[in-house]
């Protein structure tokens, strides 16, 4: 069932479900609670605090362009608290030499706590030290 759920979680995300219309069936709809399970986060959430239940899955989208060099890096994570499963870089249309991608992250509250999430931007040989930008979400899990 954790499978199915997570795995319901990365389609929604990456075919970008409205989560809002998703979750306006009806609360005894056993579909409906998957969704609730979701949530989906991107550079406008920089600095807040975001509360989880155990068990819910976190989507993070962020524009990339890897062809530059600049690149996402999770520099912080208690993986006791939050787990990073996946993540992958998907090209924005049209696809051209050069072309940003949406970077896709993929996150499961696991346990009790809390936990910092940061991210940073930058070109790995010249070090994190030249992050261009930095995205920082506090997630506490209960």
């Amino acid at each position: 069932m954790k499978k199915i759920a997570f795995w319901s979680a990365i389609l929604a995300c990456c075919f970008a479900l409205p989560v809002a219309a998703l979750s306006e069936t009806a609360p005894d709809d056993p579909a409906a609670a998957r969704w609730n399970m979701i949530l989906c986060l991107d550079e406008d959430n920089d600095g807040q605090t975001i509360f989880l239940r155990s068990g819910m899955f976190v989507h993070l989208n962020l524009i990339a362009n890897p062809s530059t060099g600049y690149y996402w890096y999770l520099e912080e994570l208690n993986e006791d608290v939050v787990v990073s499963y996946c993540e992958t870089c998907i090209p924005i249309p049209p696809v051209m030499e050069g072309s940003p991608c949406k970077n896709k992250w993929f996150f499961e509250a696991v346990g009790p706590g809390f936990t910092r999430m940061i991210l940073k931007y930058y070109r790995s040989w010249e070090g994190e030290s030249s992050a261009i930008n930095t995205l920082t979400v506090r997630f506490v899990v209960f």
